[in-house]
C-alpha cells in the first residue's frame, strides 16, 4: 500500500485541487494556459494534459500544477526548468510542504515565491484533511496580485 492509498485510500495517486483554493490564485494571474498534470475532473485551465504526458511537452504560458505525490519531485524540477528557460512564463505548484525533502532543497526554495498554507487543504471530495500541510511554490515573474492572494491564505 502506497502513502496516498493509507492516507487517503482512493487507491489513486490524484487529488483534485480545492476549487475554492484555486478560484483565487486563477483570478490573480488573469486564469491560467495550461495544467499538464490534469486530474480526471480538472478545469482549471485553458488547455489540460493527463498526468500521463506533462513531462513530456514543452510547457508555455501561465501553468498550474498540482502534481501526483509520487513524482512532485520531477514536477517541480521540471516547473524550476521551464521558467529558466523561458518556455514558461509562470508556473503555481500546489504541493505538499515537506521541507526535508531533497526536492525541496533542490528545486521549491528556489521558486520566486513561496507560500505556505494555513491549516491542511482538503483535496477533492475527501472526508478528511490532506495528511500533511500544502504550500505553493511560484516560478516565474509574478503579479504582485497573486502575492496577496498567497499570503491571505
Amino acid at each position: 500500500m502506497t502513502f496516498h492509498e493509507v492516507a487517503y485510500t482512493t487507491g489513486s495517486d490524484e487529488h483534485d485541487t480545492p476549487v475554492e483554493f484555486f478560484s483565487g490564485i486563477a483570478e490573480a494571474v488573469n486564469g491560467f494556459d495550461l495544467d499538464p498534470c490534469a486530474s480526471r475532473s480538472s478545469d482549471l485551465a485553458d488547455r489540460n494534459i493527463r498526468l500521463e504526458g506533462g513531462l513530456s511537452k514543452k510547457w508555455h504560458g501561465k501553468l498550474f500544477i498540482n502534481p501526483p505525490y509520487s513524482e512532485v519531485g520531477e514536477w517541480v524540477k521540471y516547473a524550476k526548468h521551464e521558467t529558466a528557460h523561458q518556455h514558461a512564463e509562470l508556473v503555481v505548484g500546489l504541493v505538499f510542504a515537506r521541507t526535508g525533502t531533497q526536492w525541496f532543497h533542490r528545486h521549491a526554495v528556489k521558486a520566486d515565491l513561496l507560500c505556505f498554507v494555513e491549516g491542511r487543504l482538503c483535496f477533492g471530495d475527501q472526508d478528511n484533511s490532506a495528511p500533511a500541510p500544502s504550500m505553493v511554490a511560484v516560478w516565474g515573474d509574478y503579479p504582485e496580485k497573486l502575492e496577496k492572494v498567497l499570503r491571505r491564505k
